[in-house]
């Protein structure tokens, strides 16, 4: 880092830690002093030789390490021989690759013991009738060692070896191409929907709407929906045209990569229909939203940490809300925190409905001995087998299609650990997932 025109209307600040400071008061003449810029310096000047003296060990290792190398490329590689007749000697080349290697099999003892014959061998491998300047070299470092840090050498050189490794096993995020973004605009009926807030104008929007669920048959899920039978018609939350479409695609290209998060919502307090917009509309139908009696907005954002506020009864933060309105949306809510990718519920009774929408067996028949599916799926001859009542869309298990679901918001981070991350993958949640923020306890 170069630091241009220091002093002159600049200023250095250095920040340590505890124990730094005192290592920095320590070298200095008078401990009780005001530490300066010089002092630091001074410190870290001692740190870099005590590190270059440390190493000195491990230096010597790779010199010997190189010098055997080179001998081997000699005596099989020689400047005198051509390439043409070096590659048809097969079996010699082969004694070559074999030599040439680093032996990399060792014993626990060999790398962490401390041991005569390790330091007699590289003593061994040092040549002081040699006239090689960095053998000679090698053979001063090595006299003035002291035996516990030859002893340390190896140590030293397998960390190398695992940070070597380490790096080369970086993971790469392959980021989504580049794409042209579409024109937003107000998908078709919405302003007639917003005026009146009526089931009628909702379903009037025609193309301009969409069932929740048939936002990620644009996807890859839309394989898996077909597996499981899924109808997106069982959804009774929408969303726009313009809130799935943002961007220009081929025609058999996918949305996976690019989907919207959930963040504005539209409800109806006439019909207590749930609609999800796109920002676009929302701001520019914000003046007519806010003067309407019919529509509320809503700010939305689905729950993937436990701090996270609850959003279950849409009050978090609306827009236009009045004094008197009241916030009955338990069934669209569950849907909604589906598509948006919610990790987390708010209580039991949550969770219940939760299972009952989805077909799956609750803590209340968990002590029923009909046979379930692995992942807690009641099919509709246990349904009637048990007496479970409630009503599910749901005919065949659909946890395949909602986890895949789950994993396109996600984009590849793991969701195991946390409610619906339970849920899918058939664990049944106890009462404390919910009663204490800092653990989730599953059977």
């Amino acid at each position: 880092m170069r630091l241009r025109r220091l002093g002159d209307g600049h200023s250095l600040c250095f920040i340590a830690p505890p124990e730094v400071h005192h290592n920095i008061r320590e070298i200095q003449a008078d401990a009780q002093a005001e530490i300066t810029s010089l002092a630091v310096l001074a410190w870290c000047i001692k740190q870099t030789c005590e590190a270059l003296d440390n190493a000195r060990p491990l230096r010597i290792v790779h010199g010997l390490e190189y010098l055997r190398q080179q001998g081997v490329l000699n005596e099989y590689i020689p400047s005198s021989s051509s390439s043409a007749k070096i590659a048809k000697q097969i079996n010699r080349m082969k004694q070559f690759c074999l030599q040439i290697q680093e032996n990399e099999s060792q014993q626990l003892r060999q790398l962490y013991g401390a041991h005569e014959g390790r330091i007699s061998a590289i003593r061994d491998l040092l040549n002081r009738e040699s006239t090689d300047q960095l053998m000679q070299h090698l053979v001063e470092e090595f006299d003035i060692m002291e035996r516990t840090a030859m002893e340390n050498t190896n140590m030293d050189v397998e960390q190398e070896r695992e940070i070597a490794h380490e790096i080369q096993t970086q993971r790469h995020i392959q980021r989504p191409s580049k794409v042209q973004p579409l024109v937003p605009t107000i998908s078709s009926g919405l302003e007639a929907f917003v005026a009146s807030g009526t089931y009628q104008d909702l379903m009037a929007m025609h193309q301009g709407k969409e069932r929740g669920l048939k936002l990620f048959a644009y996807t890859s899920a839309k394989e898996c929906a077909q597996d499981s039978k899924i109808n997106p018609q069982v959804c009774s939350a929408f969303v726009t045209h313009d809130f799935i479409f943002s961007v220009a695609l081929e025609p058999d290209a996918l949305l996976d990569q690019y989907l919207r998060p959930v963040t504005w919502v539209l409800s109806s307090t006439v019909t207590k229909q749930i609609l999800i917009i796109s920002p676009h509309e929302a701001n520019k139908l914000l003046p007519k939203i806010k003067i309407s009696e019919k529509i509320r907005l809503h700010c939305f954002a689905a729950r993937t940490t436990k701090g996270m506020a609850q959003s279950g009864q849409m009050n978090v933060y609306t827009v236009n809300a009045h004094v008197g309105d009241q916030h009955s949306f338990c069934h669209s809510v569950l849907e909604l925190d589906l598509i948006a990718g919610s990790l987390y519920l708010q209580n039991g009774e949550h969770y219940e409905r939760l299972c009952e929408f989805l077909g799956l067996i609750s803590p209340k028949f968990r002590a029923t001995a009909s046979v379930v599916s692995k992942d807690g799926f009641i099919s509709d001859e246990v349904r009637r087998e048990i007496g479970w009542d409630k009503f599910t869309p749901f005919h065949q298990n659909p946890i395949p299609y909602f986890k895949q679901i789950f994993e396109l918001r996600m984009q590849g981070q793991g969701f195991g650990h946390t409610h619906m991350g339970a849920i899918l993958n058939g664990r049944v949640l106890t009462d404390s997932a919910f009663e204490e923020p800092d653990r989730m306890d599953t059977t």
